[in-house]
This record gives structure tokens, C-alpha cells and sequence, in this order.
């Protein structure tokens, strides 16, 4: 009998351990932070740390312009900071920064011409 107790106080237990932490991680997901208390979506300012579609696409545009030195995984390491410091003279950006980022990378690209596939990619976006 006392085993029993044993084992269904051990159950109980872990039944409440294991809602704890399905509860945490749903809040997490309303939130947009990770396990690790970070963002799992970019924010601004775009830095060292920051991770998200942003961050995708400043790589992208970095490597037009740097014959694609950079891993595009969204994820803002040394080598996305070295890129851009070197490029723009800045180390993060912020929305504003970002935007103007965006806009003066189109002009450049529109300048250089686009090849038939970029073309393509624009049209059917």
C-alpha cells in the first residue's frame, strides 16, 4: 500500500512539473522570448545577439554588396557586426536605421541592375 502511495505521489509530481513547464513555454511563445530569456524574433536595435528575418535580411544585402561573405541564418554574430561596421560604420541599427538600411540597399541594387531571376523574385513577391 505504501508503494503505492509512493508511486502515485511520484506521478503527481511529475504530472505538476511537466504542466509547469508546458505552461512557461506557451507564455514564452506569447511573449517572443526563448528558454533562454532572449528574443526569438528581432527587435531593435538590430546587435550582436539578435536574431530574426531582420537580421536575414541585412546579411542578404551585405553580401550583394560583399560577394556573400556572410552565413544568412538571422542570427546577428562578429562577422554581421564586422560587415556592416565596414559597409555602413555602424555596429547595430536601430528601426529607423534599418529602414534607411533597406532603402539606400534598393537604390543601390536598382543602380547595379538586377539579373532576370531578382527581376522575377520582385514581380512574384
Amino acid at each position: 500500500m505504501k508503494k503505492k502511495v509512493i508511486i502515485i505521489i511520484i506521478v503527481l509530481a511529475l504530472l505538476g512539473a511537466a504542466t509547469f513547464f508546458i505552461v512557461k513555454k506557451v507564455k514564452q511563445n506569447k511573449t517572443g522570448t526563448t528558454s533562454s530569456g532572449t528574443s526569438s524574433a528581432s527587435t531593435f536595435p538590430l546587435k550582436q545577439g539578435s536574431r530574426g528575418n531582420e537580421v536575414k535580411t541585412v546579411q542578404s544585402a551585405l553580401n550583394k554588396i560583399l560577394e556573400n561573405l556572410l552565413d544568412v541564418d538571422g542570427i546577428f554574430g562578429p562577422k554581421t557586426e564586422e560587415a556592416l561596421y565596414q559597409k555602413v560604420g555602424l555596429k547595430q541599427l536601430t528601426k529607423k536605421q534599418y529602414d534607411a538600411f533597406l532603402s539606400v540597399f534598393a537604390k543601390i541594387i536598382m543602380a547595379s541592375g538586377l539579373y532576370q531571376w531578382e527581376k522575377e523574385e520582385i514581380q512574384n513577391a
